[in-house]
């Protein structure tokens, strides 16, 4: 009993963003700015999306995955016992069996993997495209350009659905937001992959002050991806310029979790000189202030370091 409501938290953590490291529970509204650069869950920019998951870089991540699948099965090295859990009625266990499957098993468990593809559930599809991915396998990408039209479409509709009508005004926003979400978790893992197809919707998610924080924190993080992920000259031959986007945030945001959050992403997923043209717009904006306004000012200087530090290494 206290190994399954352990493993019920654990998964409710991985959801929600918060993540264990070093014996100690780290959260995204318990770091501070000046904190989150350094977040062990996601490494600074230059790692593969493969080591961001599957490395010395990711134990901590890994291991709770790990340890949610040991307490459901008795051998944890038996294949076919994890593979088991795919097909259990927790999304959550679906979703820790995929994890595990490629980390331990890797090719071999693809097929298995593949078929989860298809699992009812978004963010079980989600996590199996990434591992899919990861394994060299994109097939599953195109299930997520899917899924991003399909859940679009679904709030347009919404909108003017007599049967949505007669939901309460609570509801009717419950049910946009989780598809909203879904779709932005499927542009994420586009992303983490060099797909641009979630570009336009992360902008319009991210810049819209109507949405909720949490998918547009998700879409700015889709955003920093891309620029992760892709490099300059191709993002200029698809006409998407994620750079821009973030810096009109950082330049008109006012609300402090969002810029909190756009700090981090900036200092992870981004090269120096996009976090000093980023930050720097931060920095001149008149909602900039505190806690916020000292961790860009720092960020700035750590990125002029690092760019020194380059020049001198090609020197």
């Amino acid at each position: 009993m206290r190994r399954n409501i352990r493993y019920f938290i654990t998964g409710l953590f991985l959801l929600c963003g918060i993540f264990p490291t070093k014996g100690r529970i780290l959260s995204h509204s318990m770091l501070s700015p000046e904190e989150y650069p350094i977040r062990s869950v996601w490494p600074n920019y230059g790692l593969s999306t493969k080591q961001r998951y599957f490395s010395e870089y990711s134990e901590d991540y890994i291991h709770w995955s790990l340890s949610a699948v040991h307490s459901k099965v008795s051998d944890i090295n038996d294949i076919e016992q994890v593979k088991e859990l795919v097909f259990a009625e927790s999304f959550l266990e679906r979703i820790f069996a995929i994890q595990v499957l490629s980390y331990k098993f890797g090719k071999e468990a693809l097929p298995v993997i593949k078929n989860s593809i298809d699992d009812p559930e978004p963010r079980v599809r989600c996590m199996a495209a990434r591992m899919m991915a990861i394994l060299g396998d994109k097939s599953g990408f195109e299930r997520m350009r899917k899924d991003i039209i399909e859940y679009t479409q679904k709030n347009k509709k919404n909108d003017s659905s007599s049967e949505q009508n007669n939901l309460s005004l609570s509801m009717r926003t419950r049910l946009k937001r989780l598809n909203h979400y879904d779709a932005i978790n499927a542009a994420h893992v586009l992303s983490e992959f060099g797909d641009s197809s979630g570009f336009e919707l992360a902008k319009q998610t991210a810049s819209n002050h109507d949405n909720s924080i949490i998918v547009r924190v998700y879409a700015i993080e889709v955003l920093t991806e891309l620029e992760r992920t892709i490099d300059e000259s191709t993002l200029k031959e698809q006409g998407i310029e994620p750079e821009a986007v973030l810096i009109e945030i950082a330049g008109s945001e006012t609300d402090t979790r969002i810029l909190q959050h756009l700090i981090g992403f900036v200092m992870n997923n981004m090269k120096p000189t996009s976090q000093i043209r980023i930050l720097e717009k931060l920095q001149e904006s008149t909602n900039s202030s505190g806690t916020i306004l000292n961790s860009a000012k720092r960020n700035v200087e750590r990125s002029k370091n690092q760019l020194k530090l380059d020049e001198q290494k090609n020197n």
